[in-house]
């Protein structure tokens, strides 16, 4: 059963959300495009893949991405973690406090990008 609230009380910049999923490593937000000869050259086959940023992302131009990266996607177990009120509440007024955070399907902590809300699909700390 989700349980959140998504009334943004007094002192809080985000809603106050009582659970999130395991969902997995994030996914390039831009096409992928194969490396070129230049490319190649200085990195050898470490990476597969770049993903060029739009112009508004400047000064970062783009990311690599390594096979594994790819395959690693999505990665995660699905399942529902609820939170204290206390900790939710930490969320909702600093959603960059933690830069980890707990999964009870895995039992072990990963980094927050790889947890949406539940019932969103808004990453956690974002």
């Amino acid at each position: 059963m989700k349980r959140s609230t998504e009334k943004v009380s007094s002192g809080y910049v985000r809603p106050l959300r009582l659970s999130y999923i395991h969902a997995g490593r994030p996914g390039p937000k831009y096409p992928l495009k194969k490396l070129t000869a230049d490319q190649i050259r200085r990195f050898g086959d470490e990476y597969s893949r770049y993903e060029p940023y739009p112009a508004s992302c400047h000064p970062i131009s783009g990311r690599y991405w390594t096979e594994e990266q790819l395959a690693a996607v999505g990665d995660g177990c699905k399942a529902v973690t609820h939170l204290t009120t206390e900790i939710a509440e930490t969320y909702a007024a600093d959603p960059n406090f933690f830069g980890h955070t707990w999964c009870a399907g895995c039992c072990k902590h990963f980094p927050l990008a790889e947890f949406v809300w539940d019932g969103t699909d808004e990453r956690v700390g974002s």
